[in-house]
């Protein structure tokens, strides 16, 4: 038996690879355990769009004919660009840069993941007239246990020299929630947006505050401090909510 995927959003993205199962493998419910695997040629973009899993078959009996199968399709689930199951997990993307950008989760179960998205997935993306310095990236996370999400992030001199915004005094972090429990909870200033056109406000999009100094994780998005890493760039430091609500 094979395994279709019915993607919402983004098309074009090729499934490889077929599921197969031994009939005697499967229990007295009719729940078959799989022991091939697919593969999928790109991740699509997490929290924003999803894939979903379809029963079909391109088995055929003795006579020639096919079997009909039917089921209803999966829920939504992501594939990401990294991921680290457990506590204590760090996951790293920009890869290309050394992994300067480091997601930590909190103590406790869970999976942690990341990745690095095209900024045109969110093009109308805006935060309060800052010019991005990464203009052509997005970078969004999910956490599936419980607790805020340390993030540590790093700009280097060469960053700043290749973006439009070289020469800003301080770096700041752009932040797009899906509710605004975090913001009216830390204080922060948002606005919401509809940051991927397609004519619904869909993102509280705002710039994550500092945060105070009892209890820091409490307050997420916020930033706990930023330093000069030597080399005329800077690293920031602070907390993401760990496990906003998706759009599937």
């Amino acid at each position: 038996m094979a395994s279709g995927f019915d993607e919402n959003n983004p098309p074009q993205k090729l499934v490889s690879g077929t599921l197969t199962v031994d009939p005697e493998t499967t229990d007295v419910n009719g729940v078959a355990t799989f022991v091939d695997r697919l593969s999928i040629a790109q991740k699509n973009e997490p929290q924003f769009t999803s894939y979903s899993l379809e029963p079909s078959t391109t088995a055929s009996l003795g006579d020639g004919t096919a079997p009909t199968i039917t089921g209803t399709q999966s829920n939504g689930f992501d594939i990401w660009e990294t991921q680290c199951p457990g506590a204590g997990c760090a996951v790293g993307i920009r890869g290309q840069n050394h992994n300067l950008d480091l997601y930590t989760s909190p103590s406790g179960t869970g999976d942690l993941s990341a990745s690095e998205l095209p900024a045109g997935d969110l093009a109308n993306l805006s935060c309060h007239g800052q010019i991005p310095i990464f203009a052509n990236s997005l970078f969004v996370s999910q956490f599936t246990g419980s607790g805020a999400v340390f993030l540590k992030s790093h700009v280097t001199r060469q960053d700043m020299k290749a973006s439009a915004n070289n020469g800003q005094a301080h770096v700041q972090w752009c932040i797009g929630l899906e509710t605004t429990a975090p913001w009216l909870n830390n204080g922060g200033s948002f606005v919401q947006e509809d940051t991927n056109g397609d004519g619904t406000n869909d993102l509280y999009v705002g710039l994550a505050p500092a945060c105070p100094k009892a209890n820091p994780q409490d307050f997420a998005p916020c930033v706990t401090r930023q330093f000069g890493d030597g080399n005329g760039g800077s690293y920031t430091e602070g907390y993401v909510p760990g496990d906003p609500p998706r759009r599937t």
